[in-house]
């Protein structure tokens, strides 16, 4: 029989005074994995984002589901509700589909609620394969809170092979901006120079009305010191530049 490896604990869903005096954190909900930590992971494991949304509930990713694909285990991940009574239902999986190369996405690592009420979230990997062993530049994902309707808005890369104008490799999170479009980075791609390939990485908005993508604004080496980074680190989102500095952007002008 196989052992049971419960590696990812949701950090717990106080409900009255947070971190208040005398309060111990509980286990809210206990992600489990089969065999070993790579999974299969039936709801998920390794839980790498949590927002609140306006429903009063919680919504969030987890990074493996030890989906396999060409006969590796590769990323795969879900997203889930959790009601702040402790019940955990799960949303979406993310698979390897026809091509094996998960085409709709893998490794989702950010959540947000958009203006519309639903959710918006990003893949490190999947979307675009170009052949081999490689897994894709990541997708641009919504779906509802009741886990129906899901679609990938935008798969990186998918313009200008080597070149991805339309930007790669998401990095951070995603913003609802004040005009009520959201608004992401990516790590590489754009039309900005100086930058040894790729391009030095892009700003991104997305009208929830109509799901439409465009880059707003290209990161060039001069401009603004390199690529956009918000510390995270995943696997592909590598320190080009240990120059980094902050920015501000001002959607009003794009």
């Amino acid at each position: 029989m196989k052992a049971t490896s419960a590696f990812a604990i949701l950090f717990a869903l106080l409900a009255s005074t947070a971190f208040g005096v005398g309060q111990e954190a509980v286990a809210a909900y206990t992600f489990v994995c089969t065999g070993k930590k790579t999974g299969p992971c039936p709801n998920g494991g390794v839980p790498n984002s949590l927002i609140q949304a306006t429903d009063g509930n919680f919504y969030g990713t987890t990074a493996n589901s030890g989906d396999k694909a060409g006969g590796q285990t590769v990323f795969g991940g879900t997203v889930f509700s959790l009601t702040p009574a402790g019940t955990f239902t799960l949303l979406h999986t993310f698979v390897p589909g026809s091509n094996g190369k998960f085409a709709n996405g893998a490794g989702p690592v950010t959540l947000t609620e958009g203006p519309d009420g639903k959710l918006y979230g990003l893949t490190a990997i999947g979307g675009i394969n170009y052949g081999g062993q490689f897994y894709g530049y990541g997708v641009l994902f919504r779906i509802n809170k009741s886990g129906s309707g899901f679609q990938v808005i935008h798969k990186f890369c998918s313009v200008d092979l080597y070149v991805c104008t339309d930007g790669s490799y998401p990095a951070g999170g995603l913003v609802v901006g004040s005009d009520n479009n959201i608004y992401g980075a990516t790590l590489e791609g754009g039309g900005g120079v100086g930058c040894a390939s790729g391009g030095c990485g892009t700003i991104f908005r997305v009208t929830p009305s109509s799901g439409a993508y465009k880059v707003v604004f290209n990161f060039e080496w001069w401009r603004v010191s390199g690529r956009p980074d918000s510390g995270f680190r995943w696997y592909f989102l590598r320190p080009y530049d240990r120059r980094r500095k902050p920015f501000s952007f001002h959607s009003s002008h794009h």
